[in-house]
């Protein structure tokens, strides 16, 4: 897989997600169902991830090293969110498919904005 960066300038801002648990979570709103729930109670911060579809799922993989990883067997991908708990901007990119019309080619949610540190000089 290759990186690629993102131009804000060319994307939309779409709005902003909220976050109360220092996470996020990316997924197809069908599986939702199949969520979880719970709490993070089963083995405490050191515990090491292991993919479930719930937040305790969640938890481990957002403390761990890695800062995020998937859930469910690719139901869900959470990482940690920047700073925690706020309102972060959401922005999509737009290509034009032809035949196919406009579709959405990425989607980028802001957690820490290097641009504002730059504005402030």
């Amino acid at each position: 897989m290759s990186k690629r960066s993102v131009n804000l300038d060319e994307c939309e801002l779409v709005g902003y997600v909220g976050v109360d648990s220092g996470q996020m979570m990316l997924g197809d709103p069908c599986y939702f169902d199949e969520w979880g729930g719970g709490d993070f109670t089963s083995a405490g911060e050191d515990a090491p991830p292991n993919g479930a579809f719930d937040y305790d799922g969640a938890c481990r993989a957002t403390l761990a090293e890695a800062k995020a990883g998937v859930l469910g067997n690719g139901m869900s991908i959470v990482c940690r969110s920047g700073f925690g708990d706020g309102q972060y901007p959401v922005y999509i990119e737009i290509s034009d498919e032809g035949d196919w019309g406009q579709r959405v080619k990425s989607m980028t949610i802001v957690f820490i904005d290097d641009q504002e540190d730059d504005d402030d000089e």
